[in-house]
């Protein structure tokens, strides 16, 4: 049986909550902007985002979501790692936050071009949240 030294034990013990105060910390630095905009009177923010704007052959997707309640972890996707992403979909849609997801496909760029498919596929994934955002 392995003996765990005392500044072993310790350093764990503390490093766990440092890291929770770093998460709290970071989650309440996102937050500014939502707060400055339910000061003026905004109750319903919807972030929306898109991937797949860089490559030469669609699709782009655009999701819009408006969270319930902060979720920790929650970070650019190319942050996370890909269980981690899965924890966080999961999350998402089992936490009663509001998604709406939109695509274009690569004949629909070409057709409307890679602005205008970005632009619509933002609006539609807005349009199809189950709440209506009014930010």
């Amino acid at each position: 049986m392995a003996r765990i030294s005392m500044k072993t034990r310790n350093e764990s013990a503390y490093s766990r909550p440092a890291s929770e105060v770093q998460e709290t910390q970071r989650l309440e630095a996102m937050l500014v902007f939502e707060r400055r905009l339910a000061a003026q009177g905004f109750r319903c923010v919807a972030g929306v985002d898109e991937a797949g704007r860089g490559p030469l052959a669609g699709p782009i997707v655009a999701a819009a979501v408006v969270l319930a309640c902060p979720l920790p972890g929650l970070d650019d996707s190319k942050r996370l790692s890909a269980a981690r992403r899965e924890e966080l979909y999961a999350a998402l849609y089992a936490g009663g936050h509001g998604i709406g997801v939109a695509a274009a496909s690569a004949a629909e760029i070409n057709r409307e071009g890679i602005q205008a498919a970005n632009y619509r596929v933002m609006q539609e994934a807005v349009a199809r949240l189950p709440v209506r955002p009014d930010f």
